[in-house]
C-alpha cells in the first residue's frame, strides 16, 4: 500500500514538471500597460441583427449552441463551493482569439456577447458589477497538448469523458495591448429557472468609447477578455458557446476565409496549470488543502498583467469551445439619413442607413404590422412534420397562439409538439432574396407567390436538427434565389417538429444589397397582407377618443378628450381617499380603512352555531388537500412557481347569497387555514391585515378564455380547458374596509399535516360599530388579505377545486337554490393574466 503510494507521488509530481507551462513570457509590468476609461455595456434584448458593414464576416461567430454555456465569475473566498462534477469552483475570466485579415485593418467599436440559456445565466450579484475588457496580441503557433491522455479513454478532468476533454493550447503568448474599464453590467432580472426569466440568451453589447476604440493591424491574430474588476458574492453570468468534444475524432479548429485558426480561450483563478488535484470519489475534507484550492481558485492582484489566458483542459473546458461573439468595427459609410440613390425608381426619399445601405420609401406599395403569428401543437411525438400535419388537431387546434416581432419561435419550452410560424413578408427592395431556416427538429419552410397560401411552394428545409440559428449545417436549408417586388406582399410559412431535449425555429434572409437578417426583423413582417394607409380615418373602438386615424402599420388611434392623468376627481364611493383620474375618464381613489377589526385562533376544531350561523350562510364542503394562499410578498421575494407562472401577490374572499325576506346582521367570519405545506408563512404572523365587505351586482357569466373544449389549459393547474375559464358580468361595490386586526400567532406550517397551522379555524370579528346589516335578495362578497408587504407573508384557505372535472363546472347552490362561487384577484387584477 505504501509503494502504491508512493508511486502515485511520484507520477504526480512528474506530470506536474512536465506539463505545467512556463508562464515568466506573460507576466508584465501594470506599469507599462495602459487602463483605459471607456467601456459601456449596453443591453440589448433577446434580438441582435448584425450588419456586415459594423461586423464583417470574419469577426463573428454564430452558431453557437444556444444549450451551451460557461461562467465568468469573480467570487471571494467564503462563497467558493464544491461543485457536484468533482471541483471546486473557480474565479474565471472567459474570451475569445480572432483574426484580422492580411491587407486590412479595422477600428474597434463594440463587442456583443450573448449569454446562455443556464439555470444561472445571470447571478444576483452581476447587476451594477463593475466589468472590465482586456485586449492581447496573440503571438506564437498554436499546438495542441494532448495532456498524455491515451485516445478512446475517459478524459480525467473535463465534464465529457472524451479524452479531448483534457487537451490544452500551447506555443502561443499573449501580449496585453490594454485593460479597459469604467463599465457596469446591465441591471437585467438574475436568471432563476432554465428558459423562464429575462437573464437567458440575451444579447449584450460592450461599447469601447474614445481611446478604448483600438486600432488593430491585418494578418495578425488577437483575443479579447472579459471579467469582473473586483470579487464579491454571486458575481457570475455565463457566455453561449459550442464546443466539440463530444466527437470521436480531433476535432478540426474552425478557420476564417484565409485558413488561420480560431479557438477559445479562458483562464481560470490564478492560472496554475493543471490545477492541483486530490484523489479520490469525494471532495477533500483535509481543511489545509482546502485552503490551498481556494488560494489557487481566486485571482491574483493586477492578475490581467499576469496570467497567461492560455485555454486548458482542468476541469471542465476543451480546446474546441468558442463563444457566440460579434465584433463591431467603426465604418466608413455615409452618414445615416444622408440623402443617396437607390437605384430603383418606385422608391422616394432615399436616405442611407449609416451602415452604407441606401433604402427608400415604396410608393403605395406593403406595409407591415411588424408581427408573425405563432402556434403550438403539444403532445404530438415524433420528429417528422408528418406527425403534426397528419395530426387531428392540426391547423385549426392549436394550445397556443401569439404574435412575435421577429422571426424566431420562442425556445426550450417543451417536447414533442410542433409549431409555425405564419404570416406575410414585405419586400422592401426588387430584386433577388435568399431565404435560410434552422430548427430541431424536422423542419420546412414554405413562401407564395402573392399572397395567396393556395400559392405557397416550399423554398428550404432540413431533415434533423441545427443548432439555434446555426444556418449552414445543411445544404437545404438555404434556398436558391427568389426574385420579389418592392412594395409587394408573399404569404410566409415555416414549420417545425420537435421530439426532445432542445428546440428552435427562425428564418433568415439576405437582402438584394447584400445585407444579411438572420432571422428577420419585424419592420418587413405582417400578420395580414397590407395594412391601411396611414391618415385614413378609422375606429379604434375606444369612446373617449377623437379624430381616430390609421397609423400605417394596422394600428388605429385617436386624440384621447379625457381628463390628465392624476387630476383630482370623485369617483363616488365613500369608501375612498385621494380620487384622480385614470386618463381614460375613469376615476378611482384609494381605499379608506376603518380601525375594528380582531382575529381570533379557535384551534382545528369548530362547532357551527345554527342560531348564529344559518344554512345559507356557511360552505363545509372544502377538499382538505386544497388550498390557496392569500400572499403579500414584496418584490424582492417574488419567484416563478414550477407549474410555469410568475407568483403574485393576492387577496382571497367568497361571494355569498341573502335568501329573499332574510334580514342579517353581521358579526363576524370564520376561515379555516389549508393543508399545504405552507399553511402558515412565517412573515404572516403579527402582521396586520383587514376585511373588505362588497355588494355584487349584475348575473355572472362564465367566459372560457376561447380554450377549445377538450384542449389542455393555458393558464391554469390542471390541463383541462375550465382551468382557464373565468367569471364576468358582475360589479363589486365596496361597503366597509376594515382594519386593525393582527393574525394570530400561530406556529407556522413546516411540512404536509405535521403542524399547527394547517386545519386552523380563525373568526375575523368586526366591532360593534362595523357589524354591517345586509338585506335579502342580494347577493355579497368579502374580501381578505394583508395590508403591507414583506418577505414569506402569506397564509392558506382551504377551498374545493372543480376545473380537472371533463364538463362544465356546476356552481355551489346554497338551501334555496341560489347559486354561490368562488372569487378572487391576482397581481394588478387583469383578467385573463398577460403570457408569454
Amino acid at each position: 500500500m505504501i509503494m502504491n503510494t508512493l508511486v502515485f507521488l511520484i507520477s504526480l509530481l512528474t506530470f506536474l514538471l512536465t506539463t505545467v507551462p512556463d508562464l515568466s513570457a506573460h507576466q508584465m509590468d501594470r506599469d507599462t500597460v495602459p487602463t483605459i476609461n471607456g467601456l459601456r455595456l449596453e443591453d440589448l434584448g433577446k434580438s441582435y441583427f448584425p450588419n456586415e458593414a459594423k461586423v464583417p464576416r470574419y469577426l463573428s461567430f454564430t452558431n453557437a449552441n444556444t444549450g451551451g454555456t460557461t461562467s465568468v465569475r469573480r467570487i471571494d473566498g467564503p462563497n467558493l463551493a464544491w461543485k457536484t462534477q468533482g471541483y471546486y469552483q473557480r474565479s474565471r475570466d472567459l474570451g475569445q482569439v480572432f483574426n484580422v485579415p492580411a491587407d486590412t485593418s479595422i477600428q474597434l467599436d463594440a463587442i456583443v456577447l450573448r449569454t446562455g440559456n443556464s439555470a444561472k445565466a445571470i447571478l444576483p450579484g452581476t447587476p451594477g458589477a463593475q466589468v472590465q475588457m482586456q485586449i492581447f496580441e496573440v503571438l506564437g503557433t498554436p499546438m495542441i497538448n494532448d495532456n498524455d491522455t491515451p485516445p478512446g479513454t475517459d478524459s480525467e478532468h473535463g465534464f465529457t469523458k472524451n479524452h479531448r476533454a483534457d487537451d490544452y493550447l500551447e506555443g502561443i503568448s499573449y501580449e496585453t495591448i490594454a485593460v479597459i474599464r469604467g463599465g457596469a453590467f446591465p441591471d437585467i432580472p438574475p436568471t432563476t429557472q432554465q428558459g423562464g426569466e429575462p437573464g437567458h440568451l440575451r444579447y449584450i453589447r460592450w461599447n469601447l468609447e474614445g481611446d478604448a476604440e483600438l486600432k488593430l493591424e491585418g494578418g495578425k491574430r488577437y483575443a479579447f477578455m472579459v471579467g469582473f474588476v473586483t470579487d464579491g458574492p454571486g458575481k457570475g453570468f455565463s457566455l453561449g458557446n459550442t464546443t466539440s468534444t463530444s466527437s470521436t475524432a480531433a476535432p478540426a479548429l474552425r478557420t476564417d476565409p484565409n485558413g488561420v485558426p480560431w479557438w477559445s480561450i479562458r483562464r481560470e483563478g490564478d492560472g496554475t496549470l493543471p490545477p492541483t488535484q486530490f484523489p479520490g470519489e469525494n471532495p477533500p475534507t483535509d481543511e489545509n488543502i482546502r485552503l490551498e484550492l481556494v488560494r489557487e481558485s481566486l485571482f491574483e492582484k493586477d492578475h490581467e498583467c499576469k496570467l497567461s489566458p492560455t485555454t486548458d483542459g482542468f476541469p471542465d473546458v476543451d480546446t474546441y469551445r468558442t463563444h457566440e461573439f460579434y465584433i463591431e468595427v467603426i465604418n466608413n459609410c455615409t452618414p445615416a439619413g444622408t440623402a443617396c440613390d437607390d437605384g430603383d425608381d418606385r422608391t422616394s426619399d432615399d436616405r442611407a442607413d449609416g451602415n452604407c445601405n441606401c433604402f427608400g420609401t415604396v410608393t403605395d406599395g406593403c406595409r407591415a404590422n411588424g408581427r408573425i403569428t405563432y402556434r403550438r401543437y403539444e403532445n404530438i411525438g415524433g420528429t417528422s412534420l408528418n406527425n403534426l400535419t397528419s395530426n387531428p388537431v392540426f391547423p385549426d387546434n392549436f394550445e397556443l397562439e401569439m404574435e412575435l416581432e421577429v422571426f424566431e419561435a420562442p425556445s426550450n419550452v417543451a417536447d414533442n409538439y410542433g409549431a409555425t410560424l405564419t404570416g406575410y413578408i414585405c419586400a422592401p427592395l426588387t430584386g433577388s432574396y435568399t431565404f435560410w431556416v434552422a430548427g430541431d427538429d424536422h423542419t420546412v419552410l414554405n413562401l407564395s407567390t402573392d399572397t395567396n397560401p393556395a400559392n405557397k411552394r416550399q423554398i428550404a428545409h432540413h431533415n434533423a436538427w441545427t443548432g439555434s440559428r446555426q444556418w449552414d449545417k445543411f445544404t437545404s436549408q438555404q434556398s436558391a434565389p427568389i426574385y420579389l417586388e418592392a412594395g409587394k406582399s408573399y404569404y410566409i410559412e415555416a414549420l417545425v417538429k420537435e421530439a426532445g431535449g432542445g428546440d428552435h425555429l427562425a428564418v433568415g434572409w439576405q437582402l438584394p444589397t447584400g445585407v444579411l437578417q438572420r432571422p428577420i426583423p419585424g419592420d418587413h413582417l405582417g400578420t395580414i397582407a397590407d395594412c391601411p394607409t396611414a391618415g385614413i380615418p378609422c375606429d379604434d373602438g375606444n369612446p373617449n377618443t377623437i379624430d381616430d386615424r390609421q397609423d400605417g402599420h394596422c394600428n388605429c388611434t385617436g386624440t384621447n378628450t379625457c381628463p390628465q392623468a392624476g387630476t383630482g376627481c370623485d369617483d363616488g364611493n365613500p369608501n375612498t381617499i385621494n380620487d384622480v383620474e385614470d386618463g381614460n375618464c375613469g376615476c378611482a381613489g384609494e381605499t379608506a380603512f376603518a380601525e375594528g377589526l380582531l382575529l381570533e385562533a379557535l384551534g382545528k376544531n369548530y362547532v357551527r352555531d345554527p342560531q348564529r350561523t344559518p344554512e345559507y350562510l356557511y360552505f363545509d364542503g372544502a377538499d382538505l388537500g386544497g388550498s390557496t394562499s392569500v400572499r403579500r410578498v414584496d418584490a424582492p421575494h417574488l419567484k416563478w412557481k414550477h407549474q410555469g407562472y410568475f407568483q403574485r401577490n393576492r387577496d382571497l374572499g367568497q361571494t355569498f347569497y341573502i335568501p329573499e325576506g332574510e334580514q342579517i346582521t353581521l358579526d363576524a367570519i370564520v376561515l379555516r387555514t389549508g393543508n399545504s405545506s405552507s399553511a402558515i408563512n412565517f412573515g404572516a404572523l403579527v402582521a396586520e391585515v383587514y376585511l373588505q365587505l362588497f355588494e355584487v351586482t349584475g348575473e355572472p357569466v362564465i367566459n372560457n378564455n376561447g380554450t377549445p373544449a377538450g384542449s389542455s389549459s393555458t393558464h391554469g393547474f390542471t390541463k383541462n380547458h375550465r382551468a382557464d375559464d373565468y367569471l364576468e358580468g358582475v360589479d363589486y361595490h365596496s361597503i366597509l374596509a376594515v382594519s386593525g386586526g393582527f393574525f394570530p400567532a400561530i406556529p407556522p406550517t413546516g411540512k404536509n399535516g405535521g403542524e399547527r397551522g394547517h386545519l386552523q379555524y380563525i373568526r375575523w370579528d368586526l366591532a360593534e360599530d362595523h357589524e354591517r346589516t345586509l338585506e335579502g335578495g342580494k347577493r355579497y362578497a368579502f374580501m381578505v388579505g394583508f395590508r403591507k408587504p414583506a418577505q414569506a407573508r402569506s397564509f392558506t384557505l382551504a377551498n374545493v377545486n372543480r376545473a380537472a372535472e371533463p364538463a362544465a363546472p356546476t356552481l355551489a347552490t346554497d338551501a334555496n337554490g341560489h347559486p354561490r362561487w368562488s372569487i378572487r384577484r391576482e397581481g394588478d387584477g387583469t383578467l385573463p393574466p398577460t403570457q408569454y
